[in-house]
């Protein structure tokens, strides 16, 4: 060892004299040349600059600090409220933040040191103020990740305390380093780690699992697999609990399905990762396909799977336990994707029909005239509108007040518009068997009586799977009590189920049943033109077979066939 890499005893009792603790004043104040806060910021950053782990090799030269940490600690809170508190964004603040946190970083390395700096009280809080100042570096980071190593929520409440009692501040801040943010998870019931979940924290775990995936194994990665274990977890999580198809977008966008194929091998060699097995499979099999009724979603999962390479998937989850999951989930993504590449005349959205029951005139919307009061219904003509006006007085009141009402929406309008696109895409798919269904079972029912109703939730059929409901019976379920108003959403059903009533065969009434997070959500379009009574819209056979897959995985089916016979047969 040089003289060089040696501390000089001399001048280490010199700088942790000028940082004693009885020198600290009362109130911060302007630093003044020569005065007891000048020598002593000189002294701590000499103190930063010496080579701070050869105390590990003198134990005198570590009793000494030891002793001295307490006034050194005091003196860099008083530096805080000097040096950085005061300067909103400068670089001078971002200098001075740098030494503090360094100092207090090199110290915590020695095993004896770091139990008094771990035990001091404030030293968390500090850390957290460092961290929220704009011109923080890196180095607070990385030093409240590893005093927090050993997260409790006692700590997590003085974090958020230090931030002024704003969790979603703190957590805005620690996104910029991953392991910080790693720690806050591991207590997911406590408002910090709730505060990620409203902002973008999905994005992050997923990059963080994205970044980690690859090292898992390499030197010095051990800790790696803990880091997994905590993301995956907390992703499972807030991919059910908040805000679903936003969650799941942001995950897939930061690279999530590479870090499903990378772990997928992963999680099979090693015993540390096993844990994230059920996890992987829960987010592959499940969460992902129940959020493929949204068209947002759709649009990210496309972008991201072509950037993936080829070799990477045949070498990791298409070897793996999640080989018929990932298979299921391709199809689920691509057969949508379809759907919405259809003409919009075939998908029967763009196309409407005048409202009189008795007029059969339709064409696109541009062409018709929508209802001024609801925005609803579409009329060919005033004279349509006015003679349907006292059929249609009930529905339009009630869709006119709930609009007036406002409130935030539960997705994007061009979700709730795919919905009723694959509601009405794959009544027509389950249509064929269907038919078989209603003549075995309810021979002598006329067959415009029954309802289509598509259930999106079992996870052993994700495509969907149908059954036949009768419109003179049909109950609508519960509304959330959370709606703005519930009153006025029941009685719209009501209206609707009346109006295909009053014409069973100028109407059918279409419902699907999806999973929005943890609850069962259920929606209902009225369609105009009876799909039981009218000839199939498809143009081809080619479509009708690039969608029949969903056929062939609904329990009302009978042949079974093989996901990869399916996969390799369609060019998705």
């Amino acid at each position: 060892m040089s003289s060089k890499d040696t501390i000089d005893p001399r001048k280490l009792k010199t700088y942790l004299g000028d940082l004693d603790e009885k020198k600290v004043p009362k109130a911060a104040k302007p630093p003044v040349a020569n005065d007891s806060s000048h020598l002593a910021w000189k002294s701590l950053v000499k103190l930063g600059n010496l080579p701070l782990s050869n105390l590990l090799l003198a134990s005198t030269l570590r009793s000494q600090v030891v002793d001295a940490w307490s006034g050194i600690f005091t003196w860099c809170c008083y530096f805080y409220g000097q040096r950085v508190h005061a300067e909103i964004v400068s670089e001078n603040a971002g200098k001075a933040i740098e030494t503090i946190s360094s100092v207090i970083l090199a110290l915590y390395l020695d095993a004896d040191i770091k139990i008094p700096i771990k035990a001091t009280t404030g030293v968390l809080a500090l850390c957290t103020r460092l961290c929220m100042h704009p011109a923080s570096p890196t180095a607070p980071f990385i030093l409240l990740s590893i005093l927090q190593s050993s997260t409790t929520r006692d700590n997590m409440d003085e974090i958020v305390l230090a931030a002024n009692d704003e969790a979603e501040k703190i957590a805005r801040r620690t996104f910029h380093f991953v392991h910080a943010l790693t720690n806050f998870l591991s207590i997911p019931d406590h408002p910090l780690a709730w505060t990620l979940l409203a902002d973008t924290a999905t994005w992050v775990v997923s990059r963080m699992l994205s970044l980690m995936a690859p090292l898992i194994g390499a030197d010095g990665a051990q800790n790696y697999s803990r880091c997994v274990h905590t993301g995956l977890t907390f992703l499972e999580r807030a991919l059910v609990e908040h805000n679903c198809p936003r969650s799941v977008s942001q995950a897939v966008d930061a690279g999530l399905l590479e870090a499903i194929c990378i772990l997928s091998t992963k999680v099979d060699s090693r015993g540390d990762l096993a844990p994230c097995k059920p996890l992987l499979q829960h987010i592959l099999r499940d969460i992902m396909p129940q959020n493929l009724m949204y068209r947002s979603v759709i649009k990210v999962m496309k972008r991201e799977h072509r950037d993936i390479s080829p070799e990477l998937v045949d070498a990791t989850v298409m070897k793996s336990y999640l080989c018929d999951d990932w298979m299921s989930w391709l199809l689920l993504l691509y057969l949508p994707a379809r759907v919405a590449k259809l003409p919009k005349e075939i998908r029967g959205v763009a196309r409407v029909g005048c409202e009189y029951v008795n007029c059969s005139k339709s064409g696109r919307k541009s062409e018709l005239r929508a209802c001024g009061g609801c925005m609803y219904v579409y009329y060919c003509s005033r004279e349509c509108q006015k003679t349907a006006w006292p059929t249609h007085r009930t529905l339009c009141k009630l869709k006119k007040s709930s609009i007036a009402l406002g409130g935030v929406p539960m997705f994007l309008d061009s979700d709730a518009a795919f919905i009723r696109e694959l509601m009405f895409a794959d009544a027509n798919v389950h249509l064929p068997h269907l038919r078989k269904v209603a003549k075995r079972d309810f021979p002598k029912e006329p067959v415009e009586n029954f309802i289509v109703s598509i259930d999106y939730t079992n996870a052993d059929y994700p495509a969907g799977t149908c059954c036949l409901k009768n419109i003179n019976t049909y109950v609508f379920p519960p509304s959330d009590d959370e709606s703005i108003d519930p009153a006025n959403r029941d009685a719209q059903n009501q209206e609707m189920l009346n109006v295909v009533l009053r014409n069973p065969r100028r109407y059918m009434f279409i419902e699907s049943i999806f999973m929005f997070g943890t609850e069962r959500e259920t929606r209902n379009v009225v369609m105009g033109g009876n799909l039981w009574l009218s000839p199939s819209p498809w143009p081809n056979d080619n479509v009708q077979s690039a969608l029949d897959w969903q056929n062939n995985r609904c329990e009302n089916h009978e042949p079974e066939v093989g996901l990869r016979d399916f996969f390799m047969s369609l060019t998705v």
